[in-house]
């Protein structure tokens, strides 16, 4: 029968809630929806929304270019001159008669009103690819902001695990120190009585007085792990209470080829797919630049004056645009190459993620094996500890033992409840971690990019017949 694979959180939950001195009290539960509301998660949406953007730009392209102008000149200079005219003919002689007309090149005020429309007429399919290969990346960028948000969510729920074990070390370091704490003073009551040794009054201080540093350790890692989940999940500067405790209810370890499958549909995966996709869009749009291309450019103008004549008059034009790039100096086919390569590059970039990401299930998987094995010693050892004290405690009533005697068993089962809480706790952070390589994986950094500077397709500029640069590849950053 096949194991299905679940991932239990091994917590008592609560309910997050403000004291009345003002403190958060924080729940694991709660985590996923501070982290949805966190500033890294919306500085993650925005990027998603620059990329939007950029899909918009690319695809306007393809709609016809339409634009409405006005436009008034007055010029302090006209040229006059005079013009003979033909007027008529002498009957006699039949002769041309001819008139001067006084007339001006150009007017002092000048008023006219146009539309025009630009559209290239035939690209290759080039800028079809353009806008594929940008909705693509679109595509790859919601998925990696998902993904950016399931990671924040596993790492902060990482931390607060961890917070949890400290917390409960804490607990535990306080009723060792305690346990030796009155050790101390006994002994030395006993030393004062002469019933103790000087060396028994010294071992018991030291042993007192070597939890102390531990314990400020232990603050200290704490602290600094409670600034981090603040950090993350965007938590007020007051005090943070955690209302979970550690449960020692273990899940079972999940089936390794169940996960082998479930972790081909990772998000990192899928954006890469989506990343190759937009790649071999790049690279058509790339094989077309040294090709023909014919674009249409018309206008309708209103203007006065019209001509030589001052009064309002229509005129329309239409033109065709044709541009065949005979010699590029090999730029077209450097970028064919380069886009060829970097296709060649994320493919095997994919290959090797699902690769390291399979790698690192079977560590995993290892790891709480072995983890679980270290519970089930230890928590025999956690049995035969609590025995033990409870023997200790009844030769100590008899007075059979000494008080040293039961000390050092007392010490020695708070002692083996830490090891085994602390193995508990590792085996649950280890679960997380395989739930997060499997479900959302980590963000590749320096991974080829698709979105690099130096990539730019070039359009046609519809009012020359020429070429011009109007579409950019930006850097992509990935957490």
């Amino acid at each position: 029968m096949k194991r299905v694979l679940i991932f239990n959180l091994i917590l008592f939950t609560g309910i997050s809630t403000l004291s009345g001195n003002d403190t958060l009290n924080l729940s694991f539960n709660e985590i996923p929806e501070l982290v949805k509301r966190s500033k890294l998660a919306q500085i993650s949406e925005a990027q998603v929304n620059a990329q939007v953007g950029l899909y918009k730009q690319s695809r306007s392209v393809l709609f016809p270019q339409i634009a409405f102008s006005g436009n008034y000149m007055y010029s302090s200079y006209v040229q006059k001159f005079t013009q003979r005219m033909i007027v008529g003919f002498n009957p006699a002689t039949g002769m041309p008669i001819f008139k001067e007309v006084p007339m001006e090149f150009g007017k002092h005020n000048t008023y006219s009103i146009s539309i025009g429309l630009q559209y290239p007429l035939w690209t290759w399919g080039r800028f079809r690819f353009l806008a594929k290969a940008q909705q693509e990346q679109v595509h790859a960028s919601e998925i990696t902001s998902h993904q950016t948000i399931q990671n924040l969510i596993y790492s902060s729920q990482q931390v607060y695990l961890s917070l949890l074990t400290i917390q409960e070390s804490q607990r535990l370091l306080d009723e060792i120190e305690h346990t030796l704490k009155k050790h101390y003073e006994s002994t030395r009551e006993r030393y004062e009585n002469g019933l103790a040794s000087e060396l028994d009054l010294m071992q018991a201080e030291v042993n007192w007085r070597n939890i102390l540093p531990q314990k400020a350790q232990l603050e200290s890692q704490y602290q600094n792990l409670m600034n981090n989940l603040r950090n993350l999940i965007d938590l007020p500067d007051r005090p943070i209470k955690l209302v979970d405790t550690l449960n020692t209810e273990l899940p079972g370890i999940p089936d390794t080829n169940q996960l082998f499958k479930q972790v081909e549909n990772r998000p990192d995966l899928k954006s890469l797919e989506h990343q190759i996709q937009a790649t071999e869009y790049l690279l058509k749009a790339a094989e077309t630049e040294d090709k023909p291309i014919i674009n249409i450019q018309a206008g309708y103008t209103i203007r006065n004056p019209i001509g030589f004549e001052q009064k309002w008059g229509k005129m329309g034009t239409v033109s065709l645009g044709f541009n065949f790039p005979i010699f590029d100096g090999f730029r077209t086919k450097g970028k064919v190459l380069q886009f060829a390569s970097t296709l060649q590059s994320l493919r095997l970039l994919r290959d090797k993620t699902l690769e390291e990401a399979r790698r690192k299930i079977r560590s995993l998987i290892t790891n709480l094996q072995s983890i679980k094995t270290q519970i089930e010693a230890r928590k025999y050892n956690l049995e035969l500890a609590k025995r033990a004290l409870q023997t200790a405690e009844k030769q100590y009533d008899m007075g059979l033992i000494s008080e040293l005697e039961y000390m050092n068993a007392a010490n020695g089962y708070l002692q083996a409840k830490t090891q085994f809480l602390q193995a508990i706790a590792d085996y649950q952070i280890q679960m997380l971690e395989l739930k997060k390589t499997v479900e959302a994986g980590e963000t590749t950094q320096g991974s080829v990019s698709i979105m690099s500077s130096t990539n730019q397709m070039s359009n046609p500029d519809m009012s020359s017949g020429t070429t011009q640069r109007t579409s950019e590849w930006e850097q992509s950053n990935q957490q």
